[in-house]
């Protein structure tokens, strides 16, 4: 990701105002695949950490309600 990243500032950089929209739009076409395959790589990481976060948070509230009970039942 930080090689696209610099590779978008130096084709950015290279002295030539007016062609500099056309390079990136020629950049990030041929990079295309490599830059989905990363948003994509990105968005399961997220999707992992939010479903673990829950996950987490629900076996949290459920040990503190199963502590919260009496610690015997009425006969």
């Amino acid at each position: 990701m930080v090689r696209l990243i610099q590779n978008i500032l130096s084709t950015v950089n290279d002295g030539k105002q007016h062609e500099d929209s056309n390079n990136i739009i020629k950049y990030l076409d041929f990079n295309k695949d490599k830059i989905l395959n990363l948003a994509k790589k990105n968005y399961e990481n997220l999707v992992e950490a939010l479903a673990n976060n829950a996950i987490n948070t629900a076996a949290a509230a459920a040990a503190a309600a199963l502590s919260n009970l009496p610690s015997s039942l009425p006969q």
